[in-house]
C-alpha cells in the first residue's frame, strides 16, 4: 500500500516526540508559568484501608470517607485551611466502564467488516477478494462502518478525557495555598506532578503503543501473507494522539503541588460546588452548531488534502476536528460534573428527540452513502452532528440502564484495553481461516459472522489472560 512520503514523515514525529515527551527527565514547559509550590507539610489523616476509598455518585447510598488535614506548618495555612475537608475521591462509574467495552466490540466488528470489503482497498490488513458479496450485505456492512467511524473513535477520545481528571473544588484548593494552585480541574495522576504522570502514561499508553508499533502490526502483516517486517502505528495510532493530547493539556496547566500529603489534601476540602459553565454538549444548539462547525466544515480541509490519514490517524467522518472536540467535551464533562448527574436531567430536549435526532441523522448518512460524489458535503455535515448527538445517546443509554458491576462487566472491562490492543491479530488469523474452510466458495455474510464470533470468543478470553500476568498486569 503506497504511503505519501508527508505522512511518513508526520506519523515518524508524533512517535518520537511522544517517546521522548513521556521518557525523557523533564516535562513540558508550562504556558501558564512555572509556579512551584513551597514546601508545606501537611499530615493527612487516611482513611482506614479497608474504607471504600471511591463511590459512586449516582448511588445515594453510598458514603464517602473523611479526610482530615491534621497540622499546618504556617500561621497563614492554619488560618485558612478548614478544619474539616471531605474528600472527593475519583468517581467510580462502571457504565463508563461499559462504554469502552461496548465500543471495543464496535472496533472489533468494524475491523471484521473491513476484511469483508465494508472499508475499501487498502484499508485492513488483509481483505477477501471476490466482489464483496450480495448487494444487501455490501449496503449494511457499508452502512454500519460508516454510523461506527462517525463516533465511535471520537467518544473513545471522550471517555478517554473523563478518565483522565477528577473533581477538586476551587475554593477548597485557594484556601489551602490559593497563589500556588488554580481554581482549575487537572489529570489525576498530574495532581502529584510531572514524573508520577509521566511513569503512569509511560506504562498506560507509550509502551503498548510501541508494542503494537513493534510486534503486533508486524506480526499480523505476517499472518496476512506479507512476509516483511512491517512496523507501523496501527491501532496504536489512537494512543499516541491521546499522548499528544495529553501533553497539550498538562501544558495549559500550572505545576502541581510537589508535596504529596499537600496533593492530597487539596483534592477534598469542603467547599461550594463550583460554578457550572455553559452546557456545551448537553446543549442541542451547541451540538448542531458544532457538529456542522467543527466535525463538520472544519474537517473538509483534512478530507481533501490527506490521503487517507494524518500522522497516523485515520482521516474520515468523525476524525481529527471531531476528536479533538470530544476530548475536550470529555474535560469538560468532568469539570462539570455532567456524568455524576442523570443525564436526562440535564437534556434542553425530551430523550426522545435526541433519539429522533440521531435517527434522522443515522437515516440521512445512509443514503447520502450511496453516492458520496453527489453527497458528500451533505453526509459530512450530518455525521459531524451525528458525531455529538450518537455520543450523548450513547453515555444516556449506558449510565440509565449500564450502570452495573457483575463479574462478567468486570471481566469484559478488565479485556477491553487489550482486546483493542491484540484484535487486529486476532481478526487477520480468523480472517484466514476462514478462507482456508471456505476454498473457492466464499461466502461473505457467512465469513464476516465466522470471522467476527470467533475473534470475540477468542480475542477477549485472551486479553483477559494476559492482563493477568505480573509483568503485564500494570500494562493491560
Amino acid at each position: 500500500m503506497h504511503v505519501a512520503l508527508g505522512e511518513v514523515v508526520l506519523t515518524v514525529l508524533l512517535i518520537v516526540f511522544m517517546t521522548v515527551a513521556f521518557t525523557g527527565r523533564k516535562g513540558p514547559q508550562q504556558i501558564n508559568g512555572s509556579n512551584n509550590a513551597e514546601d508545606v507539610d501537611i499530615e493527612v489523616q487516611h482513611p482506614d484501608e479497608d474504607e471504600p476509598t471511591t463511590a459512586n455518585p449516582l448511588n445515594a447510598s453510598e458514603e464517602t470517607p473523611k479526610l482530615r488535614p491534621l497540622r499546618s506548618p504556617s500561621a497563614e495555612l492554619r488560618r485558612s485551611a478548614p478544619a474539616e475537608a471531605a474528600p472527593v475521591a475519583a468517581a467510580r462509574l462502571p457504565f463508563l466502564d461499559n462504554v469502552k467495552v461496548f465500543l471495543t466490540a464496535l472496533v472489533v466488528l468494524h475491523h471484521c467488516a473491513c476484511a469483508f470489503g465494508a472499508c475499501g482497498e487498502g484499508s485492513w490488513y488483509l481483505i477477501v477478494k471476490g466482489g464483496g458479496g450480495p448487494r444487501a450485505f455490501r449496503l449494511c456492512v457499508k452502512t454500519f462502518v460508516t454510523w461506527n467511524q462517525a463516533y465511535f473513535m471520537s467518544l473513545f477520545f471522550f471517555v478517554g478525557a473523563c478518565a483522565e481528571i477528577k473533581f477538586r473544588p476551587p475554593h477548597a484548593i485557594d484556601a489551602v495555598v490559593s497563589t500556588q494552585i488554580s481554581a482549575y480541574f487537572v489529570p489525576s495522576s498530574y495532581a502529584k506532578g510531572w514524573p508520577t504522570f509521566q511513569a503512569n502514561k509511560r506504562r498506560r499508553l507509550l509502551v503498548p503503543a510501541l508494542a503494537v508499533l513493534l510486534v503486533v502490526s508486524p506480526l499480523t502483516t505476517l499472518v496476512a501473507g506479507n512476509l516483511v517486517y512491517a512496523p507501523s502505528p496501527g491501532v496504536g495510532w489512537y494512543l499516541w494522539w491521546l499522548l499528544l493530547f495529553n501533553v497539550v493539556y498538562v501544558s495549559f496547566q500550572p505545576a502541581p503541588p510537589v508535596d504529596e500529603a499537600l496533593a492530597e489534601a487539596l483534592t477534598g476540602a469542603d467547599a461550594p460546588t463550583a460554578a457550572r459553565g455553559p452546557p456545551l454538549l448537553l446543549s442541542t444548539v451547541f451540538r448542531i452548531g458544532a457538529g456542522i462547525g467543527i466535525c463538520g466544515f472544519a474537517l473538509l480541509p483534512f478530507l481533501v488534502l490527506t490521503k487517507g490519514s494524518f500522522a497516523s490517524m485515520p482521516v474520515s467522518i468523525g476524525s481529527v476536528t471531531c476528536d479533538f472536540l470530544m476530548f475536550y467535551l470529555g474535560l469538560e464533562a468532568k469539570k462539570q460534573g455532567w456524568l455524576e448527574r442523570p443525564l436526562t436531567e440535564q437534556l434542553d430536549v425530551h430523550p426522545l428527540a435526541l433519539l429522533s435526532f440521531v435517527a434522522i441523522e443515522a437515516a440521512g448518512m445512509a443514503v447520502a452513502s450511496l453516492d458520496v460524489d453527489k453527497f458528500g458535503l451533505v453526509l459530512v455535515l450530518l455525521a459531524g452532528m451525528f458525531c455529538l448527538d450518537m455520543s450523548l445517546l450513547t453515555l444516556l443509554v449506558f449510565q440509565r440502564w449500564g450502570n452495573v458491576e457483575t463479574r462478567a462487566t468486570r471481566f469484559l472491562a478488565r479485556g477491553a484495553f487489550g482486546v483493542y490492543l491484540l484484535h487486529p491479530l486476532v481478526v487477520t488469523a480468523a480472517t484466514r481461516v476462514y478462507l482456508q474452510l471456505a476454498g473457492d466458495g466464499v461466502n461473505y455474510p457467512l465469513g464476516f459472522g465466522f470471522t467476527a464470533v470467533v475473534s470475540l470468543l477468542v480475542v477477549w478470553p485472551l486479553a483477559y489472560s494476559l492482563a493477568q500476568l505480573p509483568g503485564l498486569r500494570a500494562v493491560l
